[in-house]
C-alpha cells in the first residue's frame, strides 16, 4: 500500500518506448499478477525491484520490464518515509516498511484493492462486458475508455462490475488512468455516506445517487454495522494513535472486515452473486 501511495503522490515508474508498446504492455501485465489492477502492478514492480537490488540485478530488471530505475529508487525512499512517519505517530510497531508485522496482509490482494478503492472513491466506473470488449461508464460523463497504458485496456472482459481509477482526462475520448477492478464490498466500505433503505423482504444499500445494491436485510445490517464500527475505530485511532492489540475489540472488528473483504482470497461466508447494481441506466 505504501508503494501505491508513493506512486500516486509522485509518478508512474512504467514507461513505453516507441515501437515497443507490445513488449512493455506484456511486462506490465505480468507484474499485475492477474489481478486486473495497475496499482498492484506498480506495487509488485517495486517489490521485485527491491529484491533485485539485493541480488545486484536491479538494472537488468528495470530494463527488461520497462521501468525507470530512478523513479523506483525515489518511490522506495518515499515508502520508507511513510513507514517512518507512521511509526513516529505510533501507528506502526516498526519504522521498517519491510517489517513482518506490518506486512501480514501484503499478499491479500482483495484487501489491497479495497484500500485503493477507499482512497480513490468516488472515482468509480461501472463495467459492462460486451461481446468483444468491456464497456465503462461513469455517472458524470457516461461512456469512458481505459487509457492504453493500463493493463486492463486490452482485456476482452473484466472480472468485476466496477472499477476505480486515479485520473480521468479528455483527449480524443474521455480516458480513465490507473485502473483497478473492485468488487461490491470494496465499494460499500469505501463510500463515506452509505445507508440502508428497507424493502419488503430485502434491503438496499445506497452508496450515493448512482450506486445501490440489493441484498438480504440481515446481510445489509451486518455490513453496515461493521462499517459503522470501522468508522468509529478510525476516528478513535486518529485522535488516539496506537497499535492495535491482539484479541482486543478493535482487533476483532478488523478481523471481521478482513474476512468480508478477502472473500476472493480466502474461504468465507460471503454469498457471491447476491448483489446486483440497480443503476443499469448509466
Amino acid at each position: 500500500v505504501f508503494a501505491i501511495a508513493a506512486s500516486l503522490a509522485f509518478k508512474d515508474a512504467f514507461y513505453c518506448p516507441l515501437g515497443k508498446e507490445d513488449a512493455a504492455n506484456r511486462a506490465k501485465l505480468e507484474l499485475g499478477l492477474g489481478h486486473y489492477s495497475d496499482h498492484i502492478a506498480l506495487a509488485e514492480a517495486l517489490k521485485q525491484y527491491e529484491k533485485a537490488l539485493g541480488d545486484g540485478t536491479a538494472g537488468r530488471f528495470c530494463y527488461e520490464n520497462f521501468l525507470s530505475r530512478s523513479t523506483l529508487k525515489l518511490l522506495s525512499e518515499m515508502k520508507s518515509q511513510f513507514a517512518k512517519h507512521l511509526h513516529e505517530m505510533n501507528f506502526l510497531e516498526s519504522a521498517d516498511p519491510s517489517d513482518r508485522r506490518s506486512n501480514k496482509n501484503s499478499r491479500n490482494f482483495s484487501l489491497i484493492k479495497a484500500i485503493v478503492c477507499a482512497g480513490l472513491f468516488p472515482n468509480v466506473a461501472m463495467i459492462k462486458n460486451c461481446k468483444h470488449y468491456p464497456r465503462l461508464k461513469t455517472p458524470e460523463d457516461g461512456t469512458v475508455k481505459i487509457h492504453p497504458s493500463s493493463i486492463n485496456a486490452r482485456a476482452k472482459s473484466l472480472p468485476t462490475s466496477f472499477a476505480t481509477y486515479y485520473l480521468k482526462q479528455k483527449s480524443t475520448a474521455i480516458y480513465v488512468h490507473d485502473v483497478t477492478c473492485v468488487d461490491e464490498m470494496a465499494l460499500i466500505f469505501a463510500a463515506p455516506k452509505s445507508c440502508i433503505r428497507k424493502q419488503k423482504s430485502r434491503s438496499l444499500i445506497v452508496l450515493n445517487d448512482s450506486i445501490s445494491f440489493l441484498c438480504k436485510q440481515s446481510t445489509a445490517e451486518l455490513v453496515m454495522r461493521l462499517k459503522k464500527d470501522m468508522d468509529e475505530l478510525l476516528e478513535h485511532k486518529i485522535s488516539h494513535p496506537d497499535t492495535i492489540k491482539s484479541h482486543s475489540r478493535e482487533d476483532l472488528v478488523i478481523r471481521a472486515i478482513l474476512r468480508i473483504l478477502s472473500a476472493d482470497d480466502y474461504d468465507g461466508d460471503l454469498e457471491h452473486g447476491m448483489w446486483r447494481p440497480l443503476s443499469e441506466n448509466w
